[in-house]
C-alpha cells in the first residue's frame, strides 16, 4: 500500500509568516461535511409547524456552530484528562490544537449539553424536551461518523493514534520523533487512524440507511424509493406528491445505536492503541467509558421503547 512508504508531514502549506497544518484542513472539512449531512436529515422533520419553527435553516446554523465549539471543547478537555500527568508538566499545550488530540466521548457530551441548552433556550415554543433532544441527536450521529471518518486523517498527517508494531503490508512508519518512548526500535505500527476511518464510514453509511428505512415499515410501497445514498435520501425529505416526509418511529433510536456500535467498537480497537492512558483492571480508561456507554445505550434504548409504547397505547384509548 501507498500508506506503507510514505512519511507524512504535519504541514501542509508553509507561508513563513503562517503555516496551515493538514490536522485543522482536514477537520474542517469533517465539519463542513458533517454540517451538509446534519441540515439534510434535518430537514426530514420539518413536517409540522413547530417543527419547522425549531429546526429551521437559522437555528440549525447557530446550533451547528455552537455543536463545533463545544466538540472542540468537550474533546480536548477529554484527551487532557486522559493524560493528565503529560499536561499537568506542559500546561500551555493544552491549547496547541493543531498538534492533534481529540476525545470523541468528550465531543458526545459535550454536544448533547450543547442541544440540551438550545431546546431550553426555545421553551417558548413548548417544546417536550425529551422528543426534540433525542430527534436532534438522531440527526447529528450520522454527521459526526462521517466527521469522525474525514477527521481521522488528520491522525494520520500528525503521526498519531497508531498502534502496536507489526509487520503487515497495510502496516505504516512512523518516525522517530513521534514514536511513544520504548518503542524507538520500532519503524511500522498499526495504521488505528485507517481502521476508524473505514469503520466509521460504514456507521455513517449504515446510520443513514437506518434514517432513511425508519419509515419503510410503515409505508412499504415507498421501500423501493428509498436510497442508500445520503442525496437520495435528502431529497425524500421534500413532498412532492405521493411522497413521504420520513420520520423516525422512536426518537433517539439511531443515536443509541450509534452510541451502542462505536462503543462496542472502540472497546476492542483500544487494544491495539500504545498511548498512554489510567488502567485499572488491565482495562485503560477509554474501555471503560466505552463499557459504560454501551450499558446505557442498552438502558436507554429499552427506557424509550417502553415510554414510546405507553405514549401509543395512551393515544389509541
Amino acid at each position: 500500500m501507498f500508506l506503507h512508504f510514505y512519511h507524512p508531514s504535519a504541514i501542509l502549506l508553509d507561508l513563513n509568516f503562517i503555516q496551515i497544518h493538514w490536522y485543522g484542513f482536514i477537520i474542517t472539512l469533517a465539519g463542513l461535511a458533517g454540517f451538509f449531512v446534519f441540515r439534510k436529515l434535518v430537514g426530514a422533520y420539518c413536517n409540522t409547524p413547530l417543527q419547522k419553527i425549531v429546526f429551521k435553516s437559522t437555528n440549525i446554523l447557530n446550533l451547528f456552530f455552537w455543536l463545533i465549539i463545544a466538540a472542540i471543547i468537550g474533546g480536548r478537555l477529554y484527551h487532557v484528562l486522559s493524560e493528565i500527568n503529560y499536561y499537568w508538566q506542559r500546561p500551555l499545550e493544552i491549547f496547541y490544537l493543531w498538534q492533534g488530540g481529540m476525545g470523541i466521548f468528550g465531543a458526545i457530551i459535550a454536544s448533547i449539553i450543547t442541544i440540551y441548552i438550545f431546546l431550553i433556550r426555545h421553551k417558548n415554543y413548548r417544546l417536550r424536551i425529551t422528543d426534540y433532544g433525542l430527534l436532534l441527536l438522531d440527526t447529528l450521529v450520522p454527521a459526526l461518523a462521517l466527521g469522525q471518518s474525514i477527521g481521522r486523517w488528520g491522525n494520520y498527517f500528525n503521526q498519531e493514534l497508531y498502534g502496536l508494531p507489526t509487520n503487515l503490508p497495510w502496516s505504516i512508519p512512523i518516525d522517530l520523533i513521534n514514536r511513544l518512548p520504548g518503542y524507538e526500535n520500532f519503524t511500522f505500527f498499526q495504521p488505528l487512524f485507517l481502521y476508524e476511518s473505514l469503520f466509521c464510514l460504514m456507521l455513517f453509511f449504515f446510520l443513514v440507511n437506518t434514517f432513511c428505512h425508519s419509515d419503510a415499515n410503515q409505508n412499504p410501497e415507498k421501500k423501493n424509493l428509498i436510497s442508500f445514498w445520503i442525496p437520495a435520501c435528502a431529497g425524500m425529505t421534500k413532498k412532492r406528491n405521493s411522497d413521504v416526509i420520513m420520520t423516525i418511529k422512536i426518537p433517539g433510536t439511531i443515536f443509541l445505536l450509534y452510541l451502542f456500535l462505536y462503543s462496542l467498537w472502540r472497546f476492542f480497537i483500544e487494544f491495539l492503541r500504545l498511548d498512554p492512558q489510567p488502567i485499572f483492571l488491565n482495562l485503560r480508561l477509554g474501555q471503560w467509558v466505552s463499557l459504560c456507554l454501551i450499558i446505557i445505550s442498552i438502558v436507554f434504548y429499552f427506557l424509550i421503547k417502553k415510554r414510546y409504547n405507553k405514549t401509543v397505547m395512551n393515544n389509541e384509548q
